[in-house]
């Protein structure tokens, strides 16, 4: 079989293999899902930063009565 001619039928338009394997589209870095993913990381971590924080706020308001600081 002569390869150009099979890819010519295939209606592929590159005639040398090497060639048309190291051509691809741009794509842009973020995509959507790259970026929903993100925000869910991030709302994650908040979420997590709230769950450790906001407890241990209240539990300073009720100890600090009780605890000494240095002046």
């Amino acid at each position: 079989m002569n390869l150009p001619n099979g890819f010519v039928r295939l209606g592929y338009r590159f005639l040398n293999v090497p060639i048309a394997m190291t051509e691809s589209r741009p794509k842009s870095f973020l995509g959507p899902g790259k970026v929903i993913l993100l925000l869910l990381l991030g709302l994650l971590v908040y979420g997590i930063t709230l769950i450790v924080l906001v407890p241990a706020g209240w539990l300073w308001q009720q100890a600090s009565a009780q605890v000494q600081l240095p002046e």
